[in-house]
């Protein structure tokens, strides 16, 4: 045993070896999103599930597919072994038409999110969502949060620090630079599809509801698929006033965009729905 800077408790080095392999996973689970990106941006699920009924591809029939350089090979064998370890695929020893061994990757349920075309029949593919919540500029402002806590003179969020304009998140949003706008507005439309399942399985937690707050609703995209199943629901986005300027022309008897600041108030209703507000809040 040894003694931890506070001598009132006692850390053994068992703890000591958990403590350092919890760090490692901490500092390298941006390997993990990384490893993410890539296979959303190369259709990597979508290639797995063209290969017919079995539905699993080798991975040298990958790197056909890919059209990626053979030398490379053994770089796509490391990310597709972290997505493995992610459960995002699946992976078991197969052999080639010369009886070697290799391996052969499958779709997970994950991955199967990620499909794309309508290859996934029950929920749209958040694939885009993965891509915009990756947004390089996203990420480096996640890059400067600790640079920006200790600095009493800084913008009000790091991400002001993290793009050109020095805006914040919802007004670069809003300006829509290089197209972030749009990406995080497609990114938010494929998540909020994700509702058609839960809708499916567990449409009794809306029952009795008669008024619902969108807040951050973005486009509405969800409001509408609850109103679709719940006509006599009554539903507002609760958004910034640019979100709201864009999609006024959609205001319906049953759909209502307001503009206003979650963080002063927000409208009364039976329920609020709150979906990723807090992770964009957290930059």
């Amino acid at each position: 045993m040894m003694s931890s800077i506070n001598d009132n408790t006692i850390t053994t080095t068992q703890q000591l070896s958990l403590g350092y392999v919890n760090l490692y996973k901490h500092m390298l689970s941006y390997a993990s999103s990384m490893a993410l990106k890539s296979a959303v941006e190369l259709g990597i699920p979508d290639i797995i599930f063209n290969k017919g009924k079995a539905q699993t591809i080798s991975l040298h029939e990958l790197v056909s597919a890919l059209q990626i350089p053979p030398s490379r090979t053994n770089f796509l064998r490391r990310v597709m072994r972290v997505l493995v370890h992610s459960g995002i695929f699946t992976n078991e020893k197969g052999y080639n038409d010369d009886k070697e061994e290799e391996e052969v990757y499958g779709l997970t349920p994950s991955s199967k999110l990620l499909l794309t075309n309508g290859n996934n029949s029950e929920v749209p593919s958040v694939g885009p969502f993965v891509l915009s919540v990756l947004e390089p500029v996203t990420v480096t402002a996640f890059h400067l949060i600790g640079n920006w806590l200790k600095n009493e003179d800084s913008p009000a969020t790091p991400f002001h620090l993290a793009n050109d304009d020095g805006l914040g998140l919802y007004e670069y949003w809003g300006k829509n630079t290089d197209g972030f706008g749009d990406r995080l507005n497609e990114g938010m439309e494929s998540d909020s599809g994700t509702l058609k399942f839960v809708l499916k399985n567990f449409k009794s937690t809306f029952e009795g509801i008669t008024t619902l707050v969108d807040v951050g609703g973005n486009t509405g995209t969800m409001c509408k698929m609850l109103i679709e199943a719940f006509p006599h629901l009554k539903c507002s986005v609760f958004d910034l006033p640019y979100v709201v300027e864009a999609n006024s022309h959609n205001n319906t008897e049953n759909l209502k965009f307001i503009e206003g600041d979650m963080f002063q108030t927000i409208p009364e209703a039976d329920a609020i729905l709150f979906k990723v507000c807090v992770y964009f809040d957290l930059i």
